[in-house]
Formats: C-alpha cells, structure tokens, sequence
C-alpha cells in the first residue's frame, strides 16, 4: 500500500518537466487540504471525540483512497515536508528518485546513455521530454456544414443574436444568444475567436465605421435598465437602425459597399513582408440576416471588454457549443468549438478558392500553416464551385500574398535543387547532345 510520503515523491518527479508555477500550485494545494483536514482534527478533539481524515475534505473524488484513509502522524508529516521543502530541492529529489529507478537498467545497457535509460525507466528525460511530445498527434476536425450548425444552435434555449448583443451590453454572459451571435460569425467570416472584440464595418465608398454615428455611451449603461436588461424601446430602435443601414446599402450584383476591418490577434507571427496586421473582408453578395449578424458582432467592441471578461464570454460559448454538438452528433470524433467553426470555413475555401485567397481571408502568412488545416479532400480546384457565401479578401493584401508565396516558392525550389545528390541524377545522354549517330 502506498503512503502520504509517496506523494511528496510524486511532485518532486514532476517538478522535473511541468513548470514552475504548475508545481508551485500543486504543493500549495495539497497543503490548503492538509492544513484544513488537520485544523478540524484538533477543534474536534478538544470537545473529547475523534475524527478521521476522510470525514474532513470535500474532495474525496479527486483523491486515492490510500490516501483517505491515512493516518494523522503522517499527514502531519507531510504538511511539514511540502511546508520545508524548496522547488530546487524537489527537482533534486525527483532525479534522485529517478537515477534510484532507473539504476538496474545500467548494467544490462552499459553503452546507453543516462538520459536514454531514464527515460526507459520512467519516460522522463531532461533532454527529450516534453508534456506536448506525449500527447497524440491531433486529428484535423471534421467538416461542418451551415445545417449541422444550425442544428447544434437550435438545441440550445431559445434566443436570438439580438438577445446575446444585449446580454453582452449587459455585461452578462448566461444567455444562448451570444453563442448564436459568435458562433454564425465565425462559420462566415473565419476569425479567431479573440478576433471577434476587434473587428468593425467599413463603408468602402468613405472609408468610415457603419456604427460612427453610435457612440460608445449609446451601448453601456445610459440603456439598460438597474435590472441589467436593455430597454424593450431601445432594441426595437436598434434594430430599425440596422434594417436602415442595410437598406442603404443594398447595391446592384450584390455589391454592398461594405467591408469587414479585422484586428489580426496574432500581430507577432505576422509577416512583414505581407503586414496583415488588420485584413480587411469585402461582404459582397451576402444575405442580409447573414450581414445582420456580423453587423451586431461588430458592435461587441463598444463594450470595451476586458481581457479576462473576453477570456471568460469565450470559454462560455465554447462550453455551451461543445456540449449541444455531443447532444445532436453523438458519434463525432471532435467537440466542436468555435475554433473547429474557423477549420469549417478554412476547409470548405481551400475546395474552390486559391491559397492565397485563403490566407488573405484567414489571416495564414505562411501557406504550410494553412495546410495544418483540413485533409485530403479540400485541396483546390478550379472546377469546383463552393455551395456556401465567402468574403473577398482586399485587392493589395491579395497581391502582396501572392508575390510572398511566389518569392518564397521560387526560394524553396532553389534549396531543393541545391541540396539534390548530384550522384542521383541519371546520366546524360552524349549522343542526344552532341547530335552526333554510332
């Protein structure tokens, strides 16, 4: 049977590969249970009864049952090692506790080195491990169609995307309209979903913001109500200030004048070559309950959201996607996500638009990125016509796409042929060259 010490064991071979804040929050809190089992313990025995330690936390799930049913003298015991007991000194511990494994093996593989055979004990090697190494390669997501979609939004509560635009005007997040609002937004436009609090409609014509007009004080507090809903008069206006908008710019062709400025969020691995640092999107030819929605995604950045509070109306509509997705396909391999909607548009654009379109629109700079998306079946052809709306991406971001790639295809070619085994290529024919008949 083990005992309390082994865990003490146990954090010390992690400190080896997991960093420092993951082990520093692991001790801490194995000593927060410790401290409060053993603070109980002696309040109930100075009324004269006795306690044991199962009957004193909370989380008797997530812990062994050896360790339930230990006793006090070494519980206490290890409250005041993990109390003593330094990072420095755990990692210590921890090779110790690995050369002390791994030790039989040294005999029998002499030429091995100390690493290698650690790693045979054990699967720990300060060289080669890596907790991303261990884990299995991921599969790319399945497609997901527009009725699939809607089948998943329509097995939450009833809600409208208006409704989650007031939720989050709100400042609250406990309504199944945002999930409609994020998740539609995604499907069609591809963004991230950190993108999605950093993204305006332009007027093409004048270049200015659609919702210019619309201060940021038109969509906090001055509307809603001190019960934290938005007034039933201001949604009826706000939604007569959309139909207007649409109205005005219902063009010929389908040509609305109007155009999605996207934030990229990963500005770092951005080319400076390309510097896509905000990509645009043309919305041409789309429906007009398809541009409401992103109309009203791109009001989100009026609410001024904080980092966590964005991090958190994530985390939100994803839980709340992945868990009606299992609920109507049962038999999917992945859990959709509002990432696995982003894979959706990648996958379906790499079928009948070029890479460099792609990229543009998905904000890819390099095209072996793009390709980590989607398999075998949505590589691009000519003759393939898509069944479902795209965006057009922005003529000069277009075209400084294509001279990028071109320029660095061009430069790959060039490694190829230069690093080639002149040996293996197959002798030329003399005759042939010369002209020159036995």
């Amino acid at each position: 049977m083990p005992k309390p010490d082994d865990i003490l064991d146990q954090l010390a071979i992690r400190s080896i590969y997991l960093n420092k804040n993951t082990t520093v929050k692991e001790r801490k809190t194995i000593r927060d249970v410790l401290a409060r089992s053993l603070g109980m313990r002696e309040e109930v025995t100075k009324t004269g009864n006795r306690v044991d330690f199962g009957s004193t936390i909370t989380e008797l799930s997530d812990l062994p049952e050896w360790f339930v049913t230990a006793h006090w003298t070494d519980l206490r015991l290890l409250h005041e090692a993990l109390a003593s007991i330094t990072l420095a000194d755990l990692k210590i511990k921890g090779w110790v506790i690995i050369d002390k494994v791994s030790a039989p093996l040294k005999s029998h593989y002499p030429l091995l080195l100390t690493p290698d055979i650690h790693f045979m004990a054990t699967g720990i090697s300060d060289q080669i491990f890596s907790p991303t190494k261990r884990k299995p390669p991921k599969k790319n997501w399945e497609p997901i169609n527009r009725k699939d979609l809607e089948k998943i939004l329509d097995r939450l509560e009833p809600g409208t995307e208006m409704e989650g635009l007031c939720t989050l005007l709100a400042m609250g997040i406990n309504s199944p309209g945002i999930v409609r609002l994020l998740a539609r937004t995604i499907w069609l436009t591809g963004m991230r979903s950190s993108e999605l609090f950093n993204c305006k409609v332009v007027d093409n014509k004048n270049g200015k913001e659609v919702f210019s007009f619309l201060g940021p004080s038109y969509f906090l507090k001055n509307n809603i109500a001190p019960d934290q809903e938005v007034s039933t008069d201001w949604l009826e206006g706000f939604d007569k200030t959309l139909d207007e908008i649409i109205e005005s710019h219902s063009g010929k062709d389908g040509d609305n004048g109007l155009v999605l400025h996207i934030l990229t969020s990963k500005t770092r691995n951005s080319s400076k070559l390309i510097n896509n640092e905000t990509r645009v999107q043309r919305l041409e030819g789309i429906a007009r309950d398809d541009l409401k929605t992103i109309l009203l995604t791109s009001c989100i950045r009026k609410g001024m959201f904080s980092r966590i509070q964005k991090r958190v109306l994530t985390n939100y509509g994803t839980r709340n996607l992945g868990k009606a997705s299992q609920l109507v396909f049962p038999d999917r391999r992945d859990r959709i996500t509002f990432h696995t909607l982003r894979h959706a548009f990648i996958d379906e654009a790499r079928k009948s638009l070029p890479p460099e379109e792609v990229g543009t629109l998905s904000g890819h700079t390099s095209i072996r990125t793009m390709r980590g998306y989607g398999g075998k079946y949505s590589r691009y052809s000519r003759k393939r016509k898509s069944n479902r709306w795209f965006p057009k991406p922005e003529e000069n971001a277009l075209a400084r796409t294509r001279e990028v790639w071109k320029s660095k295809k061009l430069q790959v070619q060039k490694n190829d042929l230069r690093h080639e085994d002149p040996w293996a290529l197959p002798d030329p024919d003399f005759n042939e060259l010369t002209g020159f008949e036995p």
